[in-house]
């Protein structure tokens, strides 16, 4: 079964700041939960493009490693990319990052559309494990996000 959920954020930096840090696949690492022992295994060049693969280790759940490759499907500077998982634990990844100029800042948009696969059992671990799971990766992702940029509300003087 198809989901999509989305995570919205707002942050207190320029068009390019926004391009530069998302775009940058060194930065996945600042961003992500440390227990989740995120590695990149690929060569890495300092900004996505069109058919840039990713390859990566990840530990999404304690003693479970994966493997994952994601491809980027495309690239639409400095608005948007979207990458597409190639090889890993789900049926179909495609995360969609969009970046909107905003008065003061940046809204950073991310919708993820994902299938666990295996019918009833993939509903079920969906539902009590991976959800929980992916909203607790963009919650420590929007503090993490505002840790190194600051907040959108503080930048007003709010």
């Amino acid at each position: 079964m198809l989901r999509i959920i989305k995570f919205e954020q707002t942050l207190p930096i320029d068009q390019k700041q926004c391009w530069d840090f998302f775009s940058n696949p060194t930065n996945l690492d600042l961003i992500t939960p440390p227990d989740m022992k995120f590695r990149i295994i690929s060569e890495l060049l300092p900004e996505i493009h069109t058919g840039f693969r990713i390859k990566y280790l990840i530990k999404p759940f304690p003693f479970y490693q994966v493997n994952w490759v994601t491809e980027i499907a495309l690239s639409e500077a400095p608005e948007r990319f979207i990458d597409v998982q190639q090889k890993g634990p789900f049926k179909i990844w495609e995360h969609t990052h969009e970046f909107i100029k905003i008065k003061g800042g940046m809204r950073i948009l991310d919708t993820v559309q994902y299938d666990l696969g295996y019918g009833f059992i993939g509903f079920v671990i969906d539902k009590w494990i991976v959800y929980p799971r992916l909203r607790y990766i963009f919650r420590y992702r929007r503090l993490k996000l505002v840790s190194i940029f600051g907040s959108l509300k503080n930048k007003r003087g709010r």
